[in-house]
């Protein structure tokens, strides 16, 4: 999966390119977000509680849909701040930038248990 820097790096593109300009007023929550899912590498939670998606995951956008049907509140709650809403844009960016690396990259070039023999 890309690293934290890619990760803050990844995110701060997506919110230039989809125009998300609120996201800069709280960039702090906006980048922190886009590197909390990797906290289980300290926790040692397993990967499906952080990113909402086993590592064989199918489908981009998997991790962010099972998020927002498991904590709903988290789609568009009337009374989440602007920080906080920037923070789970941020989180949403990580969940979809491992799935596009796990689809595209980790699965068909790295996940051959016979590459070495």
């Amino acid at each position: 999966m890309p690293n934290l820097p890619l990760h803050i790096y990844l995110a701060e593109q997506a919110a230039e390119i989809l125009d998300w300009g609120h996201v800069f007023d709280h960039i702090g929550s906006y980048y922190l977000g886009s590197t909390a899912p990797d906290i289980r590498a300290m926790t040692r939670w397993p990967r499906e509680r952080t990113h909402f998606a086993p590592l064989s995951v199918e489908e981009v956008g998997t991790g962010a849909r099972t998020m927002l049907q498991r904590y709903p509140e988290l789609a568009d709650h009337p009374d989440m701040s602007p920080a906080t809403r920037a923070f789970v844009l941020g989180y949403i960016s990580h969940l979809i930038a491992d799935e596009v690396w796990i689809t595209t990259m980790f699965r068909p070039h790295f996940d051959n248990h016979n590459m070495i023999t």
